[in-house]
């Protein structure tokens, strides 16, 4: 069930909340993988983020760990800094 919260997000089309379940789980396995095979070490967390994603047809995520997600076939990155005013 929705929360509130989830609701009003969703219905600006802001963002997408997409549950972490056992497809991107197994995907979390294949990218984690490959990733080992061509020696391109990342955090896990961010190989579930992309996962997570992908196995949801999302095809692309806003990240300041732009070097991270370059790495993972799929997914498109858009990167962003914060400014310090």
């Amino acid at each position: 069930m929705e929360k509130p919260w989830q609701k009003e997000i969703n219905s600006k089309k802001i963002f997408q909340i997409i549950n972490y379940n056992d497809k991107a789980a197994i995907k979390t396995a294949e990218v984690l993988d490959f990733l080992e095979s061509e020696g391109k070490i990342i955090d896990l967390i961010d190989i579930m983020i992309a996962s997570a994603a992908l196995v949801n047809n999302l095809k692309t995520i806003i990240t300041r760990n732009k070097s991270h997600f370059n790495k993972i076939p799929g997914i498109s990155v858009i990167g962003y800094e914060i400014r310090k005013s």
